[in-house]
């Protein structure tokens, strides 16, 4: 099924190509004028994925390559002055700045939650996971660690707030990528290895959950109790969800247990404190949600009759399962 979605979608075997290619290339490149033409390659084929796959958002379009091309001429604006003024904090704060513009960071998240509650679930899944690897890379290198700890604080705080009374799922998952790119960012400043496997891990349960939603079209709370008519798809949408609050001893909470590890050693308790007193508040939301899709009877709102597609939920379990403990295995090895 989820083949059947990929393919069903619109695209150019080259552009889609270029798209998923060009954050690996990032990796590989020692330039940082290499990576800042990369970047302007990765969003130009963006914004033709978007404009073949979204219909009626050409004005969103232009505000994501107003945003990103501004960061942009920011980041190599500010490259070209250090090569004269070498670790310059004025232009590495600048730097550092452009990124959190890339990232969606508060109070820079305006553009970044008004596309994701106009594009689509696949769409959605591909600007919160895939198109931070760029911005993530080059903090990795050149990150200030207290405007970063600043913009984390100010992310967790204001993510929270504003995700109280929301009825819109999109709009729900896009303050709670945020939410979870304060946890990212605080990886990155520990470990490396850690931010990656927290990445890859958080963007497994964001497929899996997103190719749900949009198998079903799912778009509001009220939709959860009426669509999901199948006990084994209730069943795995709650692990989903378990797992992406990062509720023990489910796959999401691997990451933040190693991350809490490493905040304890460095006694970075408050930052602690706050990371996960918001991410429990980000739970009960994740709750609510389960409490729409589980403890209330469908059959008592069965309004109409709705197709149910049929996915091997087996199959899905298994690979939720291997995943948690191949993250287990490497980082009791190389931590």
């Amino acid at each position: 099924m989820i083949f059947m979605l990929i393919f069903n979608m619109k695209y150019n075997w080259l552009f889609i190509f270029m798209l998923f290619i060009s954050p690996l290339l990032v990796i590989s490149m020692n330039s940082w004028f290499s990576i800042w033409i990369n970047m302007e390659l990765n969003l130009m084929m963006f914004i033709v994925y978007l404009m073949l796959n979204n219909i009626y958002i050409y004005d969103l379009c232009m505000k994501y390559f107003l945003v990103n091309s501004f960061s942009s001429m920011l980041f190599i604006f500010m490259m070209n002055f250090l090569l004269f003024y070498y670790n310059n904090m004025f232009f590495l704060m600048i730097i550092n700045i452009s990124m959190m513009l890339k990232l969606g960071m508060m109070p820079f998240h305006f553009w970044f939650i008004d596309l994701m509650m106009n594009l689509n679930w696949i769409s959605n899944l591909v600007i919160s996971t895939w198109q931070k690897i760029i911005p993530f890379f080059i903090l990795m290198f050149i990150y200030l660690q207290n405007l970063v700890l600043m913009f984390i604080l100010i992310s967790s705080i204001f993510s929270m707030i504003f995700s109280m009374n929301q009825i819109y799922l999109k709009k729900i998952y896009a303050y709670s990528s945020i939410n979870h790119m304060c946890w990212l960012l605080m990886s990155l400043i520990f470990s490396e290895l850690i931010w990656m496997m927290y990445f890859f891990i958080y963007m497994m349960i964001n497929l899996l959950l997103m190719f749900m939603l949009k198998i079903f079209n799912i778009n509001y709370l009220m939709d959860l109790f009426y669509k999901f008519s199948n006990k084994y798809m209730k069943i795995f949408f709650m692990f989903l969800m378990f797992s992406l609050g990062g509720l023990p001893p489910f796959l999401g909470f691997i990451m933040k247990w190693y991350l809490i590890f490493y905040l304890i050693n460095n006694y970075n308790f408050f930052i602690l404190l706050i990371l996960i007193f918001f991410s429990l508040i980000f739970l009960f939301f994740y709750l609510r949600m389960l409490y729409m899709n589980m403890f209330i009877n469908y059959m008592n709102f069965n309004l109409m009759k709705f197709y149910t597609i049929k996915l091997n939920f087996n199959t899905i379990l298994v690979i939720n399962f291997m995943i948690m403990f191949l993250s287990i295995f490497v980082l009791y090895f190389y931590i």
